[in-house]
């Protein structure tokens, strides 16, 4: 506002260098104006006397000479009296206005002469005329008061633009120190993400190893889930060989059991045979002594006693055979239990034999009952470890994938760190610019601080009586208004 005001006001002002040019003074114009004004008048006064000459000449047509020459003569005085009069008026005008033309002057230099010194707290009452001078020393007025303010307004613009460069500085200074942080940091993380992707390179390459035992390892579960199944195929069938094995021997034993009965009676049979023949050698024994006292009697008999003695001698005879008939039977008998006894030695050696095979077989068929469990365990545990290979297999695939997604990743995030390690320094390159231009702002805000503070700008209290109220045309113009040229009129 203050720049279009004394924009306004310097339009509206002849350039000194323009009116030095020219000559055109202020002495010089006022005698300029009077010598017009006095021609002017002249003029007019001119003008009138031919007229009233002209008007009075044939008014007085009819009228003798000697009056005509006394009414012209009279006319001619009065026309000299009221031109004599209109010079002295304009004369005494023109004096007037020159003194006034004067102080108006003087209290402009005045004012000038103070603004130049930097004094704008210089106390100016603006003329109530309305003639170029008053609208002149309006104007003045007003760039008086726009000047104050425009200083007030530069001087509080430079502190805060001091402060605003200082605060700039000193958040140049703390971003700077936070860019050489920041690059300091990302050139950490760069490194650190590069050992990483190094890192993650090498568990790719032992992922890949991993990837290929866990496939030997998955094809080696499968090859046991085969085995074990051959294995249970095998037991299973051993398992009822076995069972055909124990079921045999049962019945063996059983007959052995039978047979080791079956010799059992026979040597009991044996026993009562030997009894028997035991009591038949006691016959036969016996008989011989019966036959022996038989053949006595019949001897003692003599003739008489001859078919006693026949029947004693054939009494004798068969006591010698069933007593030699006795003996072998006791021989055979004695051939027969020690057979019988062999035979129950060698049948109680079966049974236990045969007993121990049995609980063998038993044990046997059991163990490889225990066997058959256990290998359909493994079955099922070496298939869970095949599946769990398999999905290993799979797991570590897509662990692969997934590091080598990773790899790539923290490749690029190195890369990255490493542009904004870059850019930061950039960025504290430019913070310190912008300090540079900060403290070269701060300077500048100083000096024009100075040269502000160079203006008194505390203006004096105004005198107890009002001052002329100026015309609405060249009033000061409020915050909201817009200035206008001096000299230059608002439409209605």
């Amino acid at each position: 506002m203050a720049q279009s005001t004394s924009g306004g006001i310097a339009n509206n002002l002849p350039h000194p260098a323009a009116r030095a040019e020219r000559g055109v003074t202020p002495g010089r114009l006022y005698r300029r104006t009077a010598l017009l004004t006095n021609a002017g008048a002249l003029l007019v006064v001119a003008g009138a006397w031919l007229l009233s000459r002209h008007q009075i000449a044939a008014a007085l047509a009819g009228v003798p000479q000697p009056q005509v020459d006394a009414v012209q003569t009279i006319v001619a005085r009065l026309a000299a009296a009221s031109t004599l009069l209109v010079v002295v008026g304009l004369f005494l005008a023109a004096r007037a206005l020159r003194l006034r033309l004067a102080r108006t002057v003087e209290a402009l230099t005045l004012v000038a002469d103070s603004v130049a010194a930097g004094n704008l707290a210089v106390d100016f009452t603006p003329s109530a005329s309305r003639g170029a001078y008053g609208r002149l020393s309006r104007g003045v007025a007003v760039m008086l008061d726009e000047l104050r303010r425009l200083t007030a307004t530069i001087a509080d613009s430079a502190a805060r633009t001091a402060a605003m460069a200082a605060e700039i500085t000193s958040g140049a200074d703390q971003t700077s120190a936070a860019a050489g942080e920041i690059a300091s940091t990302s050139s950490v993380l760069s490194e650190q993400a590069t050992e990483m992707a190094h890192t993650l390179q090498a568990v790719h390459g032992d992922a890949g190893r991993l990837v290929a035992i866990a496939g030997e390892l998955a094809a080696g579960a499968r090859d046991g889930v085969e085995r074990n199944a051959s294995l249970r195929t095998l037991a299973d069938a051993n398992r009822a060989r076995l069972d055909a094995s124990a079921a045999a021997l049962g019945t063996l034993a059983t007959e052995v059991a039978v047979s080791a009965a079956a010799v059992e009676g026979v040597a009991e049979a044996s026993e009562e045979i030997r009894a028997f023949v035991t009591l038949v050698q006691k016959m036969a024994r016996q008989s011989k002594l019966l036959a022996l006292n038989a053949a006595m009697e019949a001897a003692r008999a003599g003739e008489h006693g001859h078919g006693f003695a026949v029947v004693a001698s054939e009494v004798r005879r068969l006591a010698a055979s069933s007593s030699e008939a006795a003996e072998r039977t006791v021989a055979v008998v004695n051939a027969v239990l020690a057979r019988v006894a062999e035979s129950r030695a060698s049948s109680a050696q079966t049974v236990h034999t045969v007993e121990a095979v049995l609980e063998v077989s038993r044990d046997g068929a059991r163990t490889f009952g225990e066997v058959s469990a256990a290998l359909e365990v493994s079955q099922q545990w070496t298939a869970s470890i095949a599946d769990a290979a398999t999905r290993s297999d799979a797991l570590v695939a897509a662990m692969t994938r997934q590091l080598d997604r990773l790899a790539h990743g923290t490749e690029s995030f190195a890369a990255a760190m490493q542009e904004v390690a870059a850019s930061s320094e950039e960025q504290s390159a430019s913070t310190h610019e912008i300090a540079a231009a900060a403290a070269g702002l701060t300077t500048q805000a100083e000096r024009l601080t100075a040269l502000a503070g160079r203006f008194a700008t505390s203006v004096p209290a105004p005198p107890a009586s009002p001052a002329p109220a100026a015309p609405a045309a060249y009033s000061a113009p409020s915050a909201t208004q817009p200035m206008r040229p001096v000299g230059v009129r608002t439409a209605a």
